[in-house]
């Protein structure tokens, strides 16, 4: 089974986060002024500044290029996470707030004993010693020329190989690429794979994910309605692009056996040519608002990227906490009560089979997971 399903999109890893989820929905009930959540998943937006111009961003219409002050990191250890991703927003490397850049933050978390992710598009270099202490990273690359990256993009494609060759020298386990593929782009991602393989080997891995509309999806988020960028997943042309792309996986297996035990191990394209296997959406409650968080370079602190991006009703700002707000809110989202969420009718798919997961779990589930492995 490829890594990537495995392990570093395994959505059943939320499950490592049920006694703090049951110890919030306590305080949700109990509406504790004293006692603050812990939460074990905090996906930090460090700023709001980005030096590329991505038409399909979730974050495209915040025109504000908010900066994170180094402050509001001491008020996010209240909350006592056991894993941080650095991502945006904007692009995360370019942040500087007094005389913490990227680097300090890295180590300000790594010192704390705290597992570090980061998802960056790869504009500028860490310190080797701050790779050393990420424990995954993944650039944003969506293509794999320079052609390809510029028209997306309008940035320089060498710059993030350059990014991408300094992580793979680094101690950093796992180095991935992620990759939106959509109706611009489908039938290239066999040949993408491969002239990433013979530049990087199997030290990276290739994380494939569709770019949003996607036809199979009701995404109730107004972001996307009027995306030139989609994903026609039901439509006959498409169909036809994924039998293509499983022809050229068959061929590979007797061309380059190397190769295409690259594919099968460190990418997700077979859940790609698999299409969409989801089961509908059966949840009654937010866990995931009790568990992970988002808070933005504003330092508003929502529930789930949908929140953040639609600019909901944030659960507090870090930078001004009051327990009462926070756990008001906290169970306003948890119960999905009106003002906060409508559940499955305004959920993204994704935070919602993690929702299910926890719904649907029985005994034994966490047999194969690495227990301390928080990231979901």
């Amino acid at each position: 089974m490829s890594i990537v399903h495995s392990k570093l999109r395994n959505r059943k890893k939320i499950l490592h986060s049920l006694p703090e989820i049951i110890k919030n929905i306590k305080l949700t009930y109990r509406q504790d002024e004293t006692t603050i959540p812990e939460i074990n998943v905090i996906e930090l937006h460090l700023t709001d500044r980005c030096d590329l111009h991505c038409n399909y961003c979730s974050y495209k219409n915040h025109i504000d290029a908010e900066t994170l002050s180094e402050k509001s990191l001491y008020n996010i250890m209240l909350f006592k996470p056991k894993a941080i991703v650095l991502a945006g927003g904007g692009e995360p490397t370019l942040f500087r707030d007094s005389h913490m850049d990227i680097n300090g933050v890295i180590d300000f978390f790594y010192k704390r004993d705290i597992s570090v992710g980061l998802i960056t598009n790869g504009s500028k270099k860490l310190k080797k010693e701050s790779y050393d202490k990420l424990k995954w990273l993944r650039v944003s690359l969506d293509a794999s020329n320079q052609s390809e990256f510029f028209a997306l993009k309008k940035g320089k494609f060498s710059t993030r190989l350059d990014f991408l060759r300094s992580a793979c020298e680094s101690e950093c386990k796992y180095i991935g690429v992620g990759y939106l593929y959509g109706d611009h782009n489908i039938r290239t991602l066999y040949d993408a794979c491969y002239e990433l393989y013979n530049i990087f080997s199997s030290r990276i891995n290739i994380q494939f994910r569709a770019v949003c509309n996607i036809q199979s999806c009701t995404c109730p988020s107004s972001n996307y309605a009027n995306e030139r960028f989609r994903t026609s997943d039901l439509d006959v042309f498409w169909k036809d692009e994924i039998k293509y792309l499983k022809s050229k996986l068959c061929e590979s297996k007797y061309e380059n056996y190397d190769y295409h035990n690259f594919i099968l191990n460190n990418t997700n394209l077979c859940d790609v040519l698999d299409g969409n296997k989801s089961n509908s959406l059966n949840f009654e409650h937010c866990f995931t608002a009790l568990s992970r968080w988002v808070i933005r370079a504003n330092g508003n602190i929502y529930p789930c990227v949908m929140k953040a991006t639609n600019k909901a009703r944030p659960i507090c700002n870090i930078m001004n906490l009051n327990l009462q707000e926070i756990n008001n809110n906290l169970s306003g989202y948890y119960n999905l009560s009106a003002g906060y969420c409508n559940g499955v009718n305004s959920c993204c798919r994704l935070v919602g089979e993690v929702n299910n997961i926890v719904m649907d779990s029985v005994g034994g589930v966490l047999d194969n997971l690495d227990s301390n492995d928080y990231f979901y």
